[in-house]
């Protein structure tokens, strides 16, 4: 732990490093839902838990400081074990966090439910995560807000992911390549001419049916892509409703032109699943329409474009893990900028525990798991759904004092 929060003590006093310090430890050993329920029956508990709330309290009212600094330590991490690669995927990803139940926050806005049945309060972050063989590291991370009540506000969607690939970028050695991996949400013209002007390849999941050239003659993108023949099929692993099943997926590519760049569509398509019938799914569900400036020759290239996209999961299991299982979503504070500190505090605590991989001899981890339901034997080896239990509610010290100064009746 000490080792964790060391690079963190150069931003602040000796003061304000220990507060910082305080509350990250809090955050990651003393907030989960069920510690609170016991620390009712413990003084103890009951006094490290208020002081706890304390240093986060002051740690969002401080303006010496923005969420950015705040995580410069884990970029400065991903520099230092990056700079001798030569080949890097960069996972880019867009993704809401909802507040359905928040009316005053500053800056809330109209976001996209993530089971897509409409819009709901909440904000939007992009994050960058960097790969390459056995690393990963945190190349960006922002949340920000569709309402124009601040110039950083005032910056359009485009503009924000523009930001976050420029950003990303300076963590990286000149002359690494970059492979670009994203979704649907990246599916912009001015995307793909960022990063095929600087160089770089890009496999990214496309919904516009835009205007494209076939052997020279003008089709709609993926009109042309339902008529691709099927070339190969394979069987994989993946995960659908809870458990790790068997896969067959078929896959049919081909190549086209977009405003004098040679591209290659991937058509992936689910069609059969262990133990699941999918013909009542979406064809959205089943299939993948996967664009990418990388050649597609073979069966072998078309298998390694799959594989790539496929690494965005990364970023969706660290991502779905820091506000599901941190419960990144469940604060209530007002103002923009201390909601993004806060965000930046569950970001560190997730990083810690899913990248840094503290392990069982870890007293701070040792609590965590026997509150997510491991025995404390050592024939008992918990996994990291353990520590999603045990940390189900980062937060349930939740900031009223925002609330409760104008309150009159309150004390």
């Amino acid at each position: 732990m000490n080792e964790f929060l060391s690079p963190y003590e150069v931003l602040f006093d000796k003061r304000l490093g220990k507060r910082f310090r305080d509350t990250i430890q809090g955050i990651i050993g003393a907030e989960s839902l069920r510690v609170m329920k016991i620390a009712t029956f413990s003084p103890n508990r009951q006094e490290n838990a208020s002081s706890t709330a304390k240093a986060i309290y002051r740690f969002l009212w401080n303006d010496d400081f923005s969420a950015q600094e705040l995580l410069k330590p884990l970029y400065k991490k991903t520099k230092e074990d990056f700079r001798n690669e030569k080949k890097v995927i960069g996972v880019i990803d867009l993704s809401p966090w909802e507040k359905p139940y928040a009316r005053k926050m500053e800056g809330l806005s109209k976001v996209k439910k993530k089971d897509k049945s409409g819009t709901v309060n909440g904000y939007m972050a992009v994050s960058v995560l960097f790969i390459s063989k056995n690393k990963k590291g945190l190349g960006y991370f922002h949340l920000f807000s569709y309402e124009k009540f601040s110039y950083e506000e005032s910056m359009s969607q485009n503009k924000q992911i523009e930001r976050a690939i420029e950003e990303a970028r300076k963590l990286l050695p000149a002359e690494a390549k970059i492979t670009w991996v994203w979704d649907r949400g990246f599916d912009d013209g001015k995307n793909y001419k960022d990063v095929l002007g600087n160089g770089e390849d890009f496999i990214g999941r496309v919904y516009q049916n835009r205007n494209v050239e076939v052997k020279g003659k003008p089709r709609k993108l993926l009109d042309w892509g339902e008529g691709l023949p099927v070339k190969t099929r394979f069987k994989t692993k993946m995960f659908f409703k809870g458990k790790v099943r068997e896969v067959e997926i078929e896959l049919a590519w081909g190549k086209c032109v977009w405003k004098g760049e040679v591209l290659y569509l991937l058509r992936s398509q689910i069609v059969w699943v262990e133990g699941i019938d999918i013909r009542s799914w979406k064809e959205e569900d089943r299939t993948w329409w996967l664009l990418t400036n990388i050649p597609i020759r073979s069966r072998e290239r078309a298998l390694k474009v799959w594989e790539i996209y496929r690494k965005r999961w990364a970023i969706e299991d660290f991502f779905k893990f820091v506000k599901d299982g941190l419960g990144g979503e469940e604060f209530q504070v007002l103002g923009l900028a201390r909601i993004r500190k806060l965000v930046s505090m569950v970001v560190i605590a997730g990083a810690f525990i899913y990248d840094l991989g503290p392990t069982t001899e870890t007293p701070l981890v040792q609590v965590l798991l026997m509150l997510g339901g491991w025995s404390g034997s050592k024939h008992d080896k918990p996994g990291k759904e353990v520590l999603k239990r045990g940390l189900s509610m980062l937060f349930t010290y939740i900031v009223v004092g925002e609330f409760m100064k104008g309150y009159k009746g309150s004390s």
